[in-house]
């Protein structure tokens, strides 16, 4: 990766400059690769989420407040896809139960037995309330 310097920092050749107030600095400069597959979006922070972004910036976890906001949609990205997965494997399980063979009526008092047995297969005199 070709690199050069720019007010004393390292930064990928084809980087432009762009000026931003960030952690209170009128001038503060932020780095974005010169990438025709990546595109600007302005995002409106309440003065605490913005606090929260500036703490992890200027801590040097994060190299921008960009860089922060990509991590974050990542996370939220994978969350929805183990959600989704989730769901489905639920779908799964429920239809291979509807499909076990043919149901059987509860009687009072069945699941209180049921519970009672896997506490005492859990080592547990009682089932939790």
């Amino acid at each position: 990766m070709n690199c050069r310097c720019l007010s004393g920092l390292s930064v990928p050749a084809g980087a432009i400059r762009q000026s931003l107030p960030i952690l209170g600095v009128s001038d503060t400069i932020n780095f974005m690769p010169n990438d025709p597959q990546i595109v600007t979006m302005n995002v409106s922070l309440p003065q605490p989420l913005k606090q929260y972004v500036d703490r992890h910036v200027s801590s040097g976890i994060y190299g921008s407040a960009s860089e922060f906001v990509r991590e974050a949609i990542r996370e939220k990205l994978d969350r929805d896809r183990d959600r989704q997965d989730a769901r489905e494997a639920l779908t799964t399980k429920l239809l291979e139960g509807l499909d076990s063979g043919t149901p059987v009526p509860f009687k009072p008092g069945h699941f209180d037995k049921k519970k009672t047995a896997l506490a005492r297969s859990a080592g547990r005199t009682s089932p939790r309330a």
